[in-house]
């Protein structure tokens, strides 16, 4: 057979995959890392039709999904039941199917970097509680084909002028404010009387924005119903420390809820957060929230 027409044949079969695909509401995205490839219908043992009718029997429906070279991410959640998306990998070739630990966070897809390293970004929030957290990246990995995939967290930094909301719980007390080598440390208490809903479910922080004001080079964190507890000093606030984003910082009680004051240095241009909880028995929540000048920006 000539050389022009395997190629000829060659793009039929091509554009007959992508066709496919489009009308069977699959999208089709890659990662800019991600090298595209062809899927071969000749060593397929798993079809498109195939995995659509599975998800229709589980009472799931697909919103999207992702090829990569023999490998198609699918992405799918429950029909008429308020969950987070599940990721599920197909091997085309074996017709092996293997879910992704996203877990209860909700979550997107952010890089396929190959068959066996998938990076999402997820926004805080989960499908279990109200909890919201600081957005974060989260790192699918095996070692192989063969193994099961392991999640990782990492911070996902986010520039200065971006506002964020963290956080939910109500009646809260800040009882201190430290000064760490990249940001502060802001650890929190009930207010007296409310311990039962400070402590019931899980742990969290008061809800909070934060919001970058430009012009006067601050930081602010609102935590809102909230307030100083009395043994927070705001003297004790104002003494001088060693930091390279922050050069000083104030709390204030504004109907109702607390702002927290950063004035940065023109070092500052990404900043990330975390929630933590102290290792001694009381173990109350603090959020830790960092700043940086040269990061990786999330998309």
């Amino acid at each position: 057979m000539k050389k022009s027409t395997i190629q000829a044949i060659f793009g039929l079969v091509l554009i007959g995959i992508i066709s496919l695909l489009q009308a069977r509401g699959l999208g089709r995205e890659l990662s800019s890392r991600s090298p595209e490839k062809n899927i071969s219908l000749k060593i397929q043992k798993l079809t498109i039709e195939d995995i659509r009718n599975n998800y229709k029997e589980e009472g799931r429906t697909v919103t999207q999904a992702f090829s990569y070279e023999s490998y198609l991410l699918v992405e799918s959640k429950l029909i008429g039941i308020a969950a987070a998306s599940r990721f599920e990998l197909f091997n085309l070739e074996t017709g092996t199917r293997t879910i992704l630990p996203t877990s209860m966070f909700n979550v997107r897809l952010r890089e396929i970097v190959n068959e066996n390293d998938f990076v999402f970004l997820a926004d805080g929030t989960n499908a279990e509680f109200p909890q919201v957290l600081f957005p974060f990246i989260l790192e699918c990995q095996r070692n192989d084909a063969r193994e099961t995939f392991y999640a990782t967290r990492k911070p996902a930094y986010l520039p200065i002028v971006q506002e964020c909301c963290i956080g939910n719980k109500k009646d809260v007390v800040i009882l201190s404010i430290k000064v760490a080598l990249e940001g502060v440390e802001i650890l929190f208490g009930p207010m007296k009387g409310k311990e039962g809903k400070f402590w019931a479910g899980y742990y969290s922080p008061p809800e909070a924005h934060m919001k970058y004001v430009a012009e006067k080079s601050q930081f602010l964190i609102t935590f809102i119903n909230a307030k100083p507890d009395e043994s927070l000093s705001k003297d004790a606030l104002k003494a001088e420390f060693d930091n390279a984003y922050i050069s000083s910082l104030d709390i204030d009680e504004i109907g109702g809820n607390c702002r927290v004051t950063l004035n940065l240095t023109g070092e500052a241009k990404y900043y990330t957060g975390e929630l933590r909880s102290l290792r001694s028995s009381s173990r109350l929540p603090y959020v830790v929230i960092s700043f940086a000048k040269e990061i990786e920006v999330v998309d």
